[in-house]
């Protein structure tokens, strides 16, 4: 018995870590004004959960957050990136049913963004956990763009 479930685990995959594969889901588009968007996609590449882009003009990275389907969003929520011990708070604002994060890329914000392991963006969601989103290269890509 124990030897056929260790049989189907391996063939299913279900060995893997939870977190693999997220990095696939990030795309790097150049959006209709030719500037340069970052979108994460969820798991079955169905929706999308996170667009990102830079504010130019402000300097600002600008993160919308468009929910999972399940949770509720509401004025009272914030989009946190946190990676390791570090997190950055986005000044969020409820508009048109998603949450619009964001935050001026500084020399911190780079620095944070590139440390090694997976980020988190702590966004409401029907678990109650942030979203594990990877490494999320080209999440960084636009904030080094915008400064």
């Amino acid at each position: 018995m124990l030897f056929r479930l260790a049989a189907l685990v391996a063939i299913f995959g279900l060995a893997s870590p939870a977190w693999a594969g997220r990095d696939d889901q990030w795309l790097l588009r150049q959006d209709g004004a030719e500037r340069p968007v970052a979108i994460f996609l969820s798991w079955d590449s169905r929706a999308i959960l996170f667009r990102a882009t830079c504010d130019t003009a402000r300097g600002e990275l600008v993160l919308e957050y468009h929910g999972d389907g399940e949770a509720r969003l509401s004025a009272r929520d914030s989009l946190v990136l946190q990676k390791q011990a570090y997190a950055l708070r986005l000044r969020t604002l409820l508009v048109d049913g998603r949450l619009l994060g964001r935050r001026l890329v500084d020399k911190a914000m780079i620095e944070v963004l590139s440390k090694p392991g997976d980020l988190e963006i702590d966004a409401p969601n029907i678990m109650g956990e942030p979203w594990y989103v990877g490494r999320a290269e080209p999440l960084l890509t636009i904030a080094r763009q915008c400064r």
